[in-house]
């Protein structure tokens, strides 16, 4: 993959350099078949040089691409950044989903046909560019399927007498939980408008909310109950779009909420009107049953207007999955 151009206009699947994945299988290094059904998180950074200095800005997409065994395409993540200047831009997504045994995931990149740029490179320094996949559901048949039932981690007296049946329920408990953990997956906003220096908080869609373990979402679709306490990985991705003036002074930040106060915040520049770029967002935190998690976008900027991308089609999506069960607390 060093080097490998990236025609204006055209969007390109990334072939990756030969690697040794665990289980996961590819023929051409550019789709990875899934071994197992399950829940996985996938990760993916492309770094990209231009060697042409756009005065609005060159629209720079990483898209993550789902096939399945029948070789039905549909997308799973779409986000943009703007290249500016002649130098590197780094575009990157994290997001949960559901993956069955034999369907496969790749990485594919788009450079504007508007661009004055013929082409762009990827990179190939140390970590400049990844695809990760890593399953944390090993037992989930679906998104959507009934949890299993947790178990808690016992404490082991001294000198306790510990039959074959306390053994089994100590160890196993435990583990049918990681098996299928609590989730939550929502790939559509509604409609909202923000004016600039307005905190407006992110309506997600109601209507295609995938969950297990016992996840709640508010009427207007702005904040999600926790079911249980554990430590999550929240992730987050969203297509905002400018209105007004175009020109360089106008950014925008998408905040993280816990209980309604921002716990991590993730700022963009849109120099470009009624044109989208994404902000990636993805935190490790523990959560308390009842908490509830929103996201909220800030634009700034004089007399513009923030809205988002009118299509659904892989460039929205709020995901949180469930990876330490038996955790109090951070410090644990």
């Amino acid at each position: 993959m060093v080097g490998q151009k990236i025609p204006r206009g055209k969007k390109i699947y990334v072939a990756w350099a030969p690697s040794q994945p665990t289980g996961f299988t590819s023929q051409d290094s550019t789709w990875f078949t899934a071994p197992d059904s399950g829940i996985y998180v996938l990760s993916s950074t492309l770094s990209v040089g231009t060697t042409a200095v756009a005065t609005n800005g060159d629209g720079v997409v990483l898209y993550v691409d789902r096939r399945a065994a029948n070789g039905t395409i549909s997308p799973i993540a779409a986000v943009r950044e703007l290249a500016l200047q002649a130098s590197v831009q780094v575009v990157s997504v994290c997001t949960v989903v559901h993956l069955r045994a034999g369907e496969a995931v790749a990485v594919a990149s788009y450079l504007d046909s508007g661009s004055p740029n013929p082409a762009y490179a990827i990179q190939g320094g140390e970590w400049e560019c990844h695809l990760s996949a890593i399953m944390v559901g090993a037992g989930a048949a679906s998104f959507t399927e009934a949890p299993v039932s947790g178990g808690t981690l016992a404490d082991w007296a001294d000198q306790a007498v510990i039959t074959a049946a306390d053994m089994t329920a100590r160890i196993t408990a435990p583990l049918r939980t990681l098996y299928s953990p609590a989730r939550v997956l929502t790939r559509t906003v509604g409609p909202y408008t923000s004016a600039s220096n307005q905190r407006t908080l992110i309506p997600w869609s109601t209507a295609v909310m995938e969950e297990c373990g016992g996840w709640r979402m508010s009427g207007d679709g702005t904040t999600f109950t926790v079911p249980r306490s554990g430590v999550y990985l929240v992730t987050a991705f969203t297509g905002v779009q400018r209105d007004g003036s175009q020109g360089p002074y106008g950014s925008y930040q998408v905040n993280l909420l816990r209980n309604g106060q921002p716990i991590a915040v993730r700022q963009r520049q849109n120099t470009r009107i009624s044109y989208s770029t994404a902000i990636p967002l993805n935190e490790v935190l523990f959560l308390t049953a009842g908490d509830t998690v929103s996201t909220e976008l800030m634009g700034t900027g004089t007399g513009l207007t923030w809205r988002p991308e009118p299509s659904n089609d892989g460039w929205h999506a709020f995901g949180a999955v469930m990876l330490g069960p038996t955790a109090i607390s951070m410090k644990g």
